[in-house]
């Protein structure tokens, strides 16, 4: 499950444990942990770096 705070309720807790299911939540998100975000990244500075050279034309 992810980390939203209604997962980690008591209720919640207690509703899926009375199903004799274990709960395991994922990791915090980390950007580092997304290869997209790097991509876009470079994305966005390449097409930064294209608009200054042509108004610099």
């Amino acid at each position: 499950m992810d980390n939203a705070s209604f997962h980690k309720s008591k209720k919640s807790r207690e509703l899926i444990e009375s199903v004799k299911c274990s709960i395991i939540f994922l990791p915090p998100y980390s950007l580092d942990l997304n290869p997209i975000e790097k991509f876009l990244a470079n994305k966005r500075g390449i097409e930064c770096s294209i608009r200054r050279c042509f108004v610099a034309l």
